[in-house]
């Protein structure tokens, strides 16, 4: 008993900074599809956004950034693209049918 009360100790220790991890989690083919499942669920909010939510984000970048049409982004993030996979965010086919009088940039 006392052997595997040391070993749950040991389990909850918080590993020093940038120690490899686990090498397989990610490949694990259970974690993987379970993963993408949760990342691709416009339902569920825990792994990515909802699409309104996702679309109210990129509205805020077109306006933040002042994006044009032919603008490029670089979009460091980590997911399945769900942003980058947004409509508006083809932004000369956004401007060309939404705002061709302001100079390409999104309005609400």
């Amino acid at each position: 008993m006392d052997k595997i009360i040391s070993q749950l100790i040991e389990l909850q220790q918080k590993p020093e900074p940038f120690t490899p991890g686990e090498p397989l989690f990610w490949d694990d083919p259970h974690i993987s599809k379970q993963m993408l499942d949760v990342h691709l669920n416009p339902n569920i909010e825990a792994a990515s956004r909802k699409p309104e939510m996702i679309d109210r984000s990129v509205k805020w970048m077109i306006e933040t950034l002042g994006l044009k049409a032919g603008d490029a982004v670089l979009d460091l993030g980590c997911g399945p693209g769900l942003y980058a996979s947004r409509p508006v965010i083809d932004l000369s086919m956004w401007t060309a049918q939404n705002s061709p009088t302001d100079g390409g940039v999104f309005r609400s």
